[in-house]
């Protein structure tokens, strides 16, 4: 004789690092406990903000399931239960996360460079004003600089200041711009554009240094011919004393 006692399933465990969001869902991702010998038949997953008073329920007949409409940038907690025959078992463990917030809808302004050189160069901008960001915004975590050069763009991040040095690693005309970014995927919108050539001269110095080099250039030459003609004063006249000294 065969004693089988079924009971309802034990509670799934969300699984934190599979778990994906936007700013208003979250895809949930969970393992399914002991069945409680007897077949799962659904998932009820639910979810509420840490302020509300009362659950949201959602049913599921698999092991994922996405939670949309959700407000950008706001807490959610979730937990999953399974359901047999037997009847609804309990909660599993308690996720808890923050949705992403809303793309920045205000980019830095007022982009310039300075001390450009062959490797380098510093980009300055004017910050984000945090008083224009709705809360669902959130704020500015750093700031991001785009390099397109020959058609290839390179991004360049870490500066939660408002200047930074960006190594140049081609030759050719670079064109940069800066962008905000705060915890969510989507950059703010770009800066103004400037434009500068890779080897530390932009295309409005480049003829005063052609300048320069000519100036010296004939300045040199100007200093050569009377170095010549001393020489050849010198000469002329050690020719005349040693002709001297013959007829005497």
């Amino acid at each position: 004789l065969t004693l089988t006692v079924q009971g309802p399933p034990d509670p799934p465990t969300i699984e934190a690092q599979l778990v994906e969001k936007t700013s208003s869902s979250f895809t949930l991702i969970w393992a399914p406990g002991f069945s409680g010998l007897s077949p799962i038949t659904r998932y009820v997953v639910r979810s509420k903000k840490p302020s509300d008073a009362d659950w949201k329920t959602y049913p599921s007949t698999t092991t994922t399931y996405i939670v949309t409409g959700l407000e950008p940038f706001a807490e959610y907690w979730f937990q999953v239960a399974a359901e047999n025959a037997i009847g609804l078992g309990e909660y599993g463990n308690l996720f808890k996360d923050k949705t992403h917030p809303k793309a920045l809808t205000v980019g830095p302004a007022d982009l310039t460079y300075s001390d450009l050189t062959s490797e380098s160069v510093n980009l300055r901008w004017k910050a984000v004003d945090s008083s224009q960001l709705s809360p669902e915004e959130g704020s500015v975590i750093y700031y991001e600089a785009s390099l397109e050069v020959d058609g290839d763009v390179s991004y360049h991040a870490g500066s939660s200041a408002n200047s930074m040095r960006v190594t140049l690693t081609d030759s050719g005309q670079y064109t940069a711009r800066v962008f905000a970014r705060n915890s969510g995927p989507r950059r703010s919108p770009p800066s103004n554009a400037v434009t500068f050539d890779a080897d530390g001269k932009d295309s409005e110095s480049f003829p005063l240094s052609l300048g320069a080099i000519i100036g010296i250039a004939v300045g040199g030459g100007v200093l050569l011919i009377i170095i010549l003609i001393i020489i050849s004063c010198c000469c002329c006249s050690c020719c005349r004393s040693a002709g001297k000294a013959d007829f005497v």
